[in-house]
């Protein structure tokens, strides 16, 4: 294909179908049922909420996030597994602390990592997300649902709902020898073995659930914030005068809050594939949350995160190239995050399939015969 047009990417095709699809038949009561949907998964940001912010480095910001999380997932840990005398030992039936490095790789790198690129999708949402909706209201009708402050609330009930299904069910699923493989997993340091099988959590269990309540909802909200940002460039590319949208080279730059999102929320993604693979290998990775884990992750990696660039650069193209005016395409990435954006894609890619037990050596061998 050109590169002169949004039909380079492949995925743009697709979605070119899928979006004439969806404006022919989804219409009415049911389209308005998916767009409350997704403005209920995507907050919006009170102005004053966004001046109160005031500027904010992106390295500082990334950098404090990190030693905080790190802090909190290592250092605390350790110290609560020290005073609980589960840091480290000589039972042959516990795993302390110290043997589990696992939670150790995920508590010093991966952990700290994507709250650290949460917080910088959150920073960037309450800081961008007004300037945004303002766009989108200048290019489409606008749009009186985008301002209610449900969204916010709607965003903070069903994260915390989320995170207490998930949690609840994987410590359930720990804490139960049933599911787990007892031998190999042992009585975990956040754990208190009861006799005949039966576990409980000791003091250090009870920092454990709400560190991963915590991290889950931070997460939650890291992931609502792109989706926010999603929701206006959604709607500034459901412009359908010619008249009222801009040149490429313009869109370029309306977008870079965006694009910067749309990095972060990769590298949020390929991340936490590293801290799902890890998980899935570690004994205690027999969880129903782990089809649940790859069907989201499997979804938000492949399939979401380009979408809202590519659905603005496709809508905007066609109707540049209907109104017979002259015009010059532009994707509205720099060459630089266009870069990013392929390594992040082949760690989460990589990542996903070693997540899934994709045979590697199998396939190799399969080519070179």
């Amino acid at each position: 294909m050109p590169k002169d047009s949004p039909y380079s990417d492949w995925r743009v095709t697709p979605l070119k179908y899928f979006v004439i699809f969806f404006e022919r038949f989804v219409k009415g009561p049911i389209r308005a049922i998916f767009v409350q949907l997704f403005l209920m998964i995507s907050p919006s940001i009170p102005v004053d909420l966004r001046k109160s912010l005031g500027e904010v480095d992106p390295k500082r910001l990334f950098s404090v996030s990190l030693g905080i999380a790190l802090f909190f997932c290592f250092f605390v840990t350790a110290f609560l597994c020290f005073t609980e005398g589960t840091l480290f030992g000589s039972d042959p039936t516990r795993r302390y602390f110290i043997q589990d490095g696992w939670n150790i790789f995920l508590y010093v790198l991966v952990c700290p990592t994507y709250c650290a690129l949460a917080c910088c999708l959150i920073a960037r949402t309450i800081k961008e997300w007004s300037f945004l909706a303002d766009y989108a209201d200048a290019k489409a009708e606008p749009d009186p649902r985008p301002r209610s402050l449900y969204r916010i609330y709607a965003v903070f009930f069903l994260a915390l709902l989320l995170c207490t299904i998930f949690i609840t069910n994987y410590m359930d699923d720990v804490l139960n020898p049933a599911i787990q493989d007892a031998a190999k997993a042992r009585v975990y340091w956040f754990m208190h073995d009861l006799g005949e099988g039966q576990r409980t959590l000791n003091r250090v269990g009870y920092y454990y659930v709400v560190l991963n309540f915590s991290l889950l909802f931070l997460t939650l909200l890291g992931v609502a914030c792109f989706l926010s940002l999603t929701a206006e460039v959604m709607r500034a590319g459901s412009a359908d005068d010619p008249d009222r949208i801009d040149s490429f080279d313009v869109l370029y730059e309306k977008l870079q809050s965006f694009t910067i999102a749309y990095l972060l929320i990769k590298g949020l993604a390929a991340t936490y594939t590293v801290n799902f693979y890890i998980w899935a290998v570690s004994p205690l990775g027999k969880t129903s949350n782990l089809l649940a884990a790859q069907i989201a992750l499997t979804i938000v990696g492949v399939f979401f995160i380009a979408v809202p660039r590519q659905y603005i650069e496709l809508k905007w193209f066609e109707l540049w190239s209907k109104s017979g005016k002259q015009f010059e395409y532009r994707e509205t990435r720099s060459s630089e995050a266009k870069k990013w954006g392929g390594f992040l894609d082949a760690l989460f890619i990589t990542s996903i399939l070693s997540a899934w037990r994709f045979d590697f050596p199998s396939v190799a061998k399969w080519f070179s015969e």
